[in-house]
Protein backbone atom coordinates (compact mmCIF):
# COMPACT_ATOMS: atom_id res chain seq x y z
CA UNK A 1 0.00 0.00 0.00
CA UNK A 2 3.21 2.35 0.88
CA UNK A 3 4.44 1.82 -3.03
CA UNK A 4 1.04 2.44 -4.77
CA UNK A 5 0.48 5.66 -1.98
CA UNK A 6 3.82 6.88 -3.48
CA UNK A 7 3.14 6.13 -6.62
CA UNK A 8 -0.18 8.02 -6.39
CA UNK A 9 1.62 10.88 -5.01
CA UNK A 10 4.39 10.89 -7.79
CA UNK A 11 1.64 10.94 -10.34
CA UNK A 12 0.09 13.75 -8.96
CA UNK A 13 2.44 16.37 -8.38
CA UNK A 14 4.02 15.53 -11.85
CA UNK A 15 1.17 16.53 -13.00
CA UNK A 16 1.16 19.53 -10.72
CA UNK A 17 4.50 20.67 -11.65
CA UNK A 18 2.90 22.17 -14.84
CA UNK A 19 1.22 24.88 -12.36
CA UNK A 20 1.78 28.69 -12.19
CA UNK A 21 3.40 28.02 -15.63
CA UNK A 22 0.78 30.06 -17.69
CA UNK A 23 -1.87 32.65 -16.63
CA UNK A 24 -3.90 31.83 -19.12
CA UNK A 25 -3.81 27.97 -18.68
CA UNK A 26 -4.61 27.58 -15.01
CA UNK A 27 -7.89 30.01 -16.01
CA UNK A 28 -8.93 27.86 -18.26
CA UNK A 29 -8.29 24.68 -15.94
CA UNK A 30 -10.13 26.17 -13.50
CA UNK A 31 -12.84 27.95 -15.45
CA UNK A 32 -13.79 23.92 -17.22
CA UNK A 33 -14.12 22.65 -13.54
CA UNK A 34 -17.09 24.46 -13.61
CA UNK A 35 -18.60 23.37 -16.35
CA UNK A 36 -20.13 19.59 -16.49
CA UNK A 37 -21.37 19.90 -19.33
CA UNK A 38 -18.00 20.28 -21.38
CA UNK A 39 -16.34 17.96 -19.62
CA UNK A 40 -18.36 15.24 -20.50
CA UNK A 41 -22.29 16.02 -19.79
CA UNK A 42 -22.83 16.43 -23.10
CA UNK A 43 -22.78 12.85 -23.83
CA UNK A 44 -25.98 12.01 -21.97
CA UNK A 45 -27.47 13.68 -25.37
CA UNK A 46 -26.23 10.07 -26.60
CA UNK A 47 -29.55 8.75 -24.74
CA UNK A 48 -31.72 11.22 -27.00
CA UNK A 49 -30.22 10.35 -29.96
CA UNK A 50 -30.95 6.44 -29.66
CA UNK A 51 -34.28 7.13 -28.20
CA UNK A 52 -35.17 8.98 -31.95
CA UNK A 53 -32.44 7.40 -34.08
CA UNK A 54 -34.73 4.85 -35.99
CA UNK A 55 -38.29 4.56 -36.01
CA UNK A 56 -38.24 0.90 -37.50
CA UNK A 57 -36.61 -0.24 -33.73
CA UNK A 58 -37.84 2.39 -31.60
CA UNK A 59 -39.04 -0.27 -28.75
CA UNK A 60 -35.52 -1.55 -28.55
CA UNK A 61 -33.34 1.54 -28.89
CA UNK A 62 -35.52 3.39 -26.32
CA UNK A 63 -35.40 0.31 -23.96
CA UNK A 64 -31.71 -0.13 -24.94
CA UNK A 65 -31.43 3.90 -23.89
CA UNK A 66 -33.47 3.63 -20.42
CA UNK A 67 -30.71 0.74 -19.67
CA UNK A 68 -27.94 2.86 -19.79
CA UNK A 69 -29.65 5.70 -18.19
CA UNK A 70 -30.38 3.57 -15.06
CA UNK A 71 -26.95 2.01 -14.79
CA UNK A 72 -25.31 5.83 -15.19
CA UNK A 73 -28.12 6.78 -12.24
CA UNK A 74 -26.67 3.66 -10.21
CA UNK A 75 -22.97 4.85 -10.61
CA UNK A 76 -23.64 8.14 -9.47
CA UNK A 77 -25.20 6.11 -5.88
CA UNK A 78 -22.23 4.01 -5.65
CA UNK A 79 -19.76 7.26 -6.12
CA UNK A 80 -21.68 8.69 -3.25
CA UNK A 81 -22.10 5.58 -1.26
CA UNK A 82 -17.99 5.35 -1.30
CA UNK A 83 -17.29 8.86 -0.67
CA UNK A 84 -19.60 8.77 2.41
CA UNK A 85 -18.67 5.09 3.68
CA UNK A 86 -15.26 4.47 3.04
CA UNK A 87 -12.51 6.60 5.33
CA UNK A 88 -12.56 9.89 4.61
CA UNK A 89 -9.30 11.07 1.58
CA UNK A 90 -8.04 15.06 2.01
CA UNK A 91 -8.46 16.31 -1.22
CA UNK A 92 -4.93 17.42 -2.57
CA UNK A 93 -5.37 20.65 -2.72
CA UNK A 94 -6.19 20.61 0.99
CA UNK A 95 -3.79 18.58 2.35
CA UNK A 96 -0.91 20.80 3.99
CA UNK A 97 1.36 17.65 4.16
CA UNK A 98 1.94 17.56 0.37
CA UNK A 99 3.20 20.16 -1.80
CA UNK A 100 1.34 20.89 -3.72
CA UNK A 101 0.95 24.56 -5.99
CA UNK A 102 -2.44 25.53 -6.25
CA UNK A 103 -2.64 26.72 -9.54
CA UNK A 104 -3.26 30.70 -11.03
CA UNK A 105 -7.28 31.02 -10.08
CA UNK A 106 -7.10 27.73 -8.12
CA UNK A 107 -9.62 27.93 -4.84
CA UNK A 108 -8.43 26.34 -1.52
CA UNK A 109 -11.10 24.62 0.39
CA UNK A 110 -12.98 23.24 -1.99
CA UNK A 111 -15.39 20.24 -0.83
CA UNK A 112 -13.04 19.97 2.13
CA UNK A 113 -15.94 17.85 3.61
CA UNK A 114 -15.96 15.64 1.40
CA UNK A 115 -13.83 12.59 0.52
CA UNK A 116 -11.72 12.41 -2.86
CA UNK A 117 -12.37 9.70 -3.43
CA UNK A 118 -13.54 8.31 -5.48
CA UNK A 119 -14.13 10.49 -8.22
CA UNK A 120 -18.02 10.58 -9.16
CA UNK A 121 -16.88 12.29 -12.53
CA UNK A 122 -15.23 9.46 -13.52
CA UNK A 123 -17.80 7.02 -12.55
CA UNK A 124 -20.49 8.39 -14.46
CA UNK A 125 -18.18 10.18 -17.66
CA UNK A 126 -16.17 6.88 -18.15
CA UNK A 127 -19.63 4.80 -17.76
CA UNK A 128 -21.23 6.77 -20.42
CA UNK A 129 -18.10 6.21 -22.50
CA UNK A 130 -18.24 2.95 -22.12
CA UNK A 131 -21.84 2.59 -23.00
CA UNK A 132 -20.90 4.86 -26.47
CA UNK A 133 -18.09 2.20 -26.72
CA UNK A 134 -20.27 -0.43 -26.60
CA UNK A 135 -22.23 1.07 -29.93
CA UNK A 136 -19.96 2.64 -32.12
CA UNK A 137 -16.20 1.81 -31.09
CA UNK A 138 -14.49 5.23 -32.61
CA UNK A 139 -17.07 7.54 -31.02
CA UNK A 140 -16.65 5.65 -27.83
CA UNK A 141 -12.78 5.86 -28.38
CA UNK A 142 -13.07 9.31 -28.70
CA UNK A 143 -15.19 9.88 -25.49
CA UNK A 144 -12.50 7.98 -23.53
CA UNK A 145 -10.12 10.64 -24.75
CA UNK A 146 -12.35 13.38 -23.91
CA UNK A 147 -13.35 12.18 -20.56
CA UNK A 148 -9.91 11.25 -19.80
CA UNK A 149 -8.36 14.95 -20.90
CA UNK A 150 -10.63 17.74 -19.60
CA UNK A 151 -13.01 15.48 -16.64
CA UNK A 152 -10.47 13.56 -14.90
CA UNK A 153 -6.56 15.00 -15.60
CA UNK A 154 -8.08 18.35 -15.59
CA UNK A 155 -9.44 17.73 -11.75
CA UNK A 156 -6.02 15.72 -10.92
CA UNK A 157 -4.16 19.43 -12.45
CA UNK A 158 -6.33 21.46 -10.15
CA UNK A 159 -5.72 18.69 -6.77
CA UNK A 160 -9.56 17.92 -6.87
CA UNK A 161 -8.47 14.31 -6.99
CA UNK A 162 -5.67 11.60 -6.47
CA UNK A 163 -4.67 9.82 -10.02
CA UNK A 164 -6.15 7.09 -8.29
CA UNK A 165 -9.08 8.25 -7.69
CA UNK A 166 -9.68 8.67 -11.06
CA UNK A 167 -8.78 5.43 -11.81
CA UNK A 168 -10.75 3.49 -9.41
CA UNK A 169 -13.99 5.45 -10.48
CA UNK A 170 -12.90 5.30 -14.43
CA UNK A 171 -12.96 1.22 -13.31
CA UNK A 172 -16.26 1.03 -11.56
CA UNK A 173 -17.95 3.16 -14.18
CA UNK A 174 -16.64 0.70 -17.32
CA UNK A 175 -17.57 -2.17 -15.41
CA UNK A 176 -21.20 -1.13 -14.23
CA UNK A 177 -21.89 -0.03 -17.58
CA UNK A 178 -20.82 -3.28 -19.16
CA UNK A 179 -22.38 -5.48 -16.74
CA UNK A 180 -25.67 -3.50 -17.25
CA UNK A 181 -25.19 -4.16 -21.01
CA UNK A 182 -24.46 -8.11 -20.29
CA UNK A 183 -27.05 -9.43 -17.67
CA UNK A 184 -30.50 -9.44 -19.44
CA UNK A 185 -33.59 -7.33 -18.05
CA UNK A 186 -35.84 -8.78 -15.14
CA UNK A 187 -39.82 -8.90 -15.72
CA UNK A 188 -39.74 -5.94 -13.04
CA UNK A 189 -38.23 -4.08 -15.23
CA UNK A 190 -40.26 -4.43 -18.43
CA UNK A 191 -42.93 -4.16 -16.51
CA UNK A 192 -41.25 -0.09 -15.80
CA UNK A 193 -40.50 -0.16 -19.10
CA UNK A 194 -43.97 -0.72 -20.41
CA UNK A 195 -45.31 2.23 -17.99
CA UNK A 196 -42.63 4.61 -18.93
CA UNK A 197 -43.61 4.02 -23.21
CA UNK A 198 -47.20 3.71 -22.12
CA UNK A 199 -46.65 7.46 -20.73
CA UNK A 200 -44.74 9.04 -23.54
CA UNK A 201 -47.30 7.95 -25.84
CA UNK A 202 -50.72 9.10 -23.81
CA UNK A 203 -49.09 12.11 -22.27
CA UNK A 204 -46.30 13.09 -24.18
CA UNK A 205 -45.74 16.72 -23.34
CA UNK A 206 -45.62 16.40 -19.98
CA UNK A 207 -43.58 13.41 -20.53
CA UNK A 208 -40.82 15.31 -22.41
CA UNK A 209 -40.92 18.17 -19.95
CA UNK A 210 -39.86 15.38 -17.21
CA UNK A 211 -37.42 13.96 -19.41
CA UNK A 212 -35.77 17.48 -20.52
CA UNK A 213 -35.84 18.29 -16.18
CA UNK A 214 -34.12 14.65 -15.67
CA UNK A 215 -31.26 15.09 -18.48
CA UNK A 216 -30.26 18.77 -17.10
CA UNK A 217 -29.83 16.96 -13.72
CA UNK A 218 -28.03 14.14 -15.04
CA UNK A 219 -25.78 16.70 -16.59
CA UNK A 220 -25.08 18.45 -13.46
CA UNK A 221 -24.40 15.27 -11.60
CA UNK A 222 -28.04 16.20 -9.54
CA UNK A 223 -26.01 19.08 -7.67
CA UNK A 224 -29.26 20.97 -7.39
CA UNK A 225 -30.44 18.05 -5.65
CA UNK A 226 -27.51 17.46 -3.42
CA UNK A 227 -27.76 21.31 -2.49
CA UNK A 228 -30.67 21.17 -1.56
CA UNK A 229 -29.83 17.46 0.73
CA UNK A 230 -27.22 18.96 2.12
CA UNK A 231 -29.14 22.15 3.01
CA UNK A 232 -32.39 20.13 4.76
CA UNK A 233 -29.67 17.91 6.51
CA UNK A 234 -27.66 21.11 8.15
CA UNK A 235 -31.62 22.37 8.86
CA UNK A 236 -32.47 19.61 10.32
CA UNK A 237 -29.12 18.40 12.40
Amino acid sequence: MEAIRHLDLSALLWVNHFAQRSTFFDHMVEALLDQNFLQGGFFFLFIWWMWFRDPEKLISDRTDALRILVAVWSTIVVARALQILLPPMVRPLNDPTIPFVLPYAGRSGVAEHFSSFTSDHAIVFFALATAIWARYRWLGALAYVWVFVFACLSRVYAGFHYPSDIVVGAIIGMVFMRIADMIPLPRAANWFIDRIFSWERRHAAAFYCVAVAITYECISLFEDVRLIGRSLLKALF
